[in-house]
């Protein structure tokens, strides 16, 4: 994963996007905060995990 502060980020804005789009996150940080850039594959697999992990623990909390 590349880290990126805003203002290189913006003047390399087409590798950045690119890199993502090959399947490198890219981290930017902008006003102190970070910020993950993704391709939407990426993005997807991981709401769908976040859906199978939290089907998981209600499933658990079901069973106790």
């Amino acid at each position: 994963m590349r880290i990126w502060q805003f203002a290189e980020a913006e003047a390399n804005f087409d590798e950045m996007i690119s890199s993502a789009e090959n399947g490198e996150p890219q981290l930017v940080v902008y006003e102190g905060e970070e910020v993950i850039v993704l391709n939407i594959a990426q993005y997807r697999r991981l709401l769908a995990q976040k859906v199978i992990d939290e089907t998981s623990a209600s499933e658990e909390e079901g069973i106790s």
